[in-house]
């Protein structure tokens, strides 16, 4: 049974809150069809290895979800404070070129598992949009807020083009699924995005 908090309503979808780690099993198994389909098998191991990172992350993170009339996942995002303690996958899996970066006096939030049904198609831009603004939102909160995310090579491209400047923090590589690169963006570098969205969109449950 799901145990997703109502926040919000955004054109035709429900904006909850992952509340219990229950439903992470929901979550992994969303992204695995949605991130991985059209490169790898979506099997137990890949939908399992999503589910335990993401109970490792859980008491630090607000895992944001939209849900269709049906109540199913049809994007999400979730936002991690990170306590420089725990590992994320840009440490695990990259080969930065400033490691230096994740060891500043910065308020680190990690951003992840950022996702789309494919089925939205016309929807898919608009919903990226809102749910960038949602993860710029936390960032800016405090003065010396940073960024972190493994992202899609193309991803990474557009995010800039919206306003939202990114810095590579290695070379691509293969990771789920796909061409990524490690990234970061200081509050600096996305106030602009951030006051576009907030004049846009209703984030005031984020307040709450």
């Amino acid at each position: 049974m799901q145990t997703f908090f109502y926040l919000s309503h955004f054109k035709d979808w429900d904006v909850c809150l992952l509340t219990s780690p229950h439903d992470l099993l929901e979550l992994a198994l969303f992204i695995a069809r949605q991130n991985l389909s059209h490169h790898l098998d979506v099997n137990h191991e890949i939908v399992n290895q999503i589910y335990q990172e993401e109970i490792g992350y859980f008491s630090n993170s607000f895992v944001f979800v939209l849900l269709n009339p049906e109540r199913q996942i049809i994007a999400s995002i979730r936002i991690m404070k990170w306590d420089q303690k725990i590992e994320i996958p840009m440490q695990r899996y990259f080969v930065l070129n400033n490691s230096d970066l994740l060891k500043q006096n910065y308020i680190y939030w990690h951003i992840g598992r950022l996702a789309v049904d494919k089925k939205q198609r016309g929807n898919c831009f608009t919903i990226f949009k809102y749910l960038m603004g949602i993860a710029s939102y936390f960032v800016c909160m405090d003065s010396r807020g940073c960024m972190l995310a493994e992202i899609d090579s193309r991803l990474f491209h557009t995010i800039n083009h919206l306003g939202m400047k990114l810095t590579a923090l290695s070379d691509p590589v293969y990771f789920l699924g796909s061409e990524s690169i490690a990234a970061y963006a200081l509050r600096d570098s996305i106030m602009k995005y951030y006051l576009k969205c907030i004049s846009e969109y209703d984030y005031s449950f984020i307040k709450k």
